[in-house]
């Protein structure tokens, strides 16, 4: 005896014509699944640039002659984590299902947070800005990630 499963082919997820109120009402024609898989890809990728952001402003108001210690911590997690958890946010899903659908999520998570990081402390070290060093560390990351998936 063989079990076969049958799968519902008669309702086509359609994001075109999904509002707000219909994914609330749950009355939306979308499929539940690719809205919680971006709802976790956008919110891991706030936390990654939360942290990025927070490790590099944190870190440069250390190192910064004459600033005071006590205002890294709450600097940096006001500012730096809250300009690092939106980008994260808006890049993570943008980054993550359009360029690396076939990179392991982790591995997307660490290169991206660690370059970020890297860039944004090395940008002030040449004269630049850190928010700039840390999009280009970021962008540095990637490519560096798409080369070694691409020639494994």
């Amino acid at each position: 005896m063989t079990d076969t499963i049958q799968h519902d082919t008669t309702r086509i997820p359609d994001a075109g014509t999904a509002t707000i109120d219909g994914l609330v009402d749950g009355t939306a024609n979308v499929d539940s699944m690719l809205l919680r898989a971006i709802a976790q890809v956008a919110t891991f990728g706030a936390a990654c640039g939360a942290l990025a952001g927070f490790t590099i402003l944190a870190t440069l108001i250390v190192f910064t002659p004459g600033a005071p210690m006590v205002a890294a911590v709450p600097a940096g997690v006001l500012l730096g984590g809250t300009v690092g958890a939106a980008c994260g946010a808006l890049l993570a899903p943008a980054v993550g299902f359009t360029l690396f659908r076939d990179i392991p999520l982790w591995r997307l998570y660490a290169y991206s947070t660690a370059s970020t990081i890297a860039g944004g402390l090395f940008a002030p070290l040449v004269g630049g800005a850190p928010l700039i060093g840390a999009f280009l560390g970021l962008a540095a990351g990637l490519l560096l990630l798409r080369l070694r998936t691409r020639y494994r």
